[in-house]
């Protein structure tokens, strides 16, 4: 608990809310729906825990609710910072696309 502790420490001096809960019943799914029940805002982003958003995330994605007033969410692809187990085993960190880049990136526009 003193992780948990000092990450919302951590939280409250960089301007950031931390929600917790006391069980992990339906586990993310649950999480998220406990976290709506206690905010308010205009625009919730929620990130997982190995997404770093780029500087330039809200530019790229707020404007399109700025359009268009029935937009009620983007989603956003998944990139992840750090390479997956199987990139780490086979030790070819970044020299080959992540396989999310394989769905979710430009080649792929005409999916969307």
């Amino acid at each position: 608990m003193a992780n948990v502790a000092s990450f919302a420490v951590f939280a409250a001096d960089v301007g950031v809310g931390y929600i917790t809960r006391n069980d992990n019943k339906h586990a993310k799914a649950g999480n998220l729906n406990h976290a709506m029940t206690l905010t308010h805002g205009e625009l919730i982003c929620v990130f997982d825990c190995d997404h770093v958003a780029t500087r330039v995330f809200l530019q790229a994605t707020v404007g399109g609710f700025l359009k268009d007033p029935m937009l009620a969410l983007v989603q956003t692809p998944h990139y992840f910072y750090s390479p997956d187990p199987f990139e780490r085993n086979l030790s070819v960190g970044r020299n080959i696309p992540n396989e999310g880049m394989l769905f979710l990136w430009p080649d792929s526009a005409g999916q969307r």
